[in-house]
């Protein structure tokens, strides 16, 4: 699941849960990747701030139990319900702004992406 993740927020989550069961009841903790790209083909480039900022999201000691109340739940602990695993959700890094070089960095992969890329993949080649 790529993603800016700014912030990780419940629709990540849910997007990622469904892309784990459609792809044959996979682990959203153990089995799904969410990828953050310090380059985008349609964004700036993350400082490291940054960077540290949203990775550190995905860790469940840094995630809000106040956002899980709200409905809009970035936290792992959430995840791990839904889930039934343990362990906190996995984020890979990369300087990969395309598509076609997330392939080349993972292998073979389906990527589960929200409406918003979606748009972005579609309207525009560089995404391809």
């Amino acid at each position: 699941v790529p993603g800016s993740f700014n912030p990780l927020h419940w629709g990540h989550i849910q997007m990622a849960s469904a892309a784990a069961k459609t792809a044959g009841n996979l682990s959203l903790t153990s089995d799904v990747l969410f990828e953050l790209s310090v380059g985008n083909a349609d964004k700036p480039s993350l400082s490291l701030e940054a960077l540290r900022s949203r990775v550190a999201q995905f860790r469940k000691k840094t995630l809000s139990a106040q956002d899980d109340a709200e409905g809009d739940s970035s936290s792992s602990e959430t995840a791990k319900k839904k889930d039934g695993g343990a362990g906190d959700l996995s984020v890979l890094v990369t300087h990969a702004a395309l598509f076609r070089e997330k392939c080349g960095l993972t292998g073979p992969a389906s990527f589960a992406v929200g409406f918003d890329t979606y748009r972005r993949i579609v309207g525009k080649i560089v995404w391809v």
